[in-house]
């Protein structure tokens, strides 16, 4: 299954898609503003063996392990980002003036676990710093 590069002109946001060899790959939906996007050119990744061939049962059973593989990530990526809210990106500031993140980063707890986190990273390598292990 080949991978293709698109870009959407309206939003101007780049993604991937895999493509069935016997679809169209000239344009695809995009999945930020369902615009059309098109295939930025020279994207093309893929090979294809004529039927009949002695590797068709191996070239059949590489196409199965990577879907099976394409599908395991995608499953991680949504697993990762549940819970999560995505903002627009086409409005990065808040009423305020100041910058939203493009997704939210959990609640006040867990932003102060991290912080916490953080600063306990740094004063240990501050540490190790002076006693001369990490240059």
């Amino acid at each position: 299954m080949p991978l293709y590069e698109y870009t959407c002109p309206s939003c101007k946001f780049d993604f991937e898609l895999l493509r069935n060899s016997n679809e169209d790959a000239a344009t695809a939906s995009c999945l930020r503003c369902n615009g059309v996007a098109t295939k930025k050119v020279g994207s093309v990744f893929g090979f294809s063996i004529a039927g009949g061939s002695p590797t068709e049962a191996i070239d059949k059973t590489i196409g199965r392990d990577s879907d099976r593989k394409w599908q395991q990530y995608s499953d991680s990526q949504s697993k990762r980002r549940e819970g999560k809210d995505f903002v627009s990106v086409d409005s990065p500031k808040a009423d305020d003036g100041k910058y939203m993140p493009v997704m939210s980063l959990g609640g006040p707890d867990e932003r102060k676990m991290r912080k916490e986190y953080s600063e306990g990273l740094k004063s240990h390598q501050e540490n190790l710093k002076n006693k001369g292990v990490l240059a």
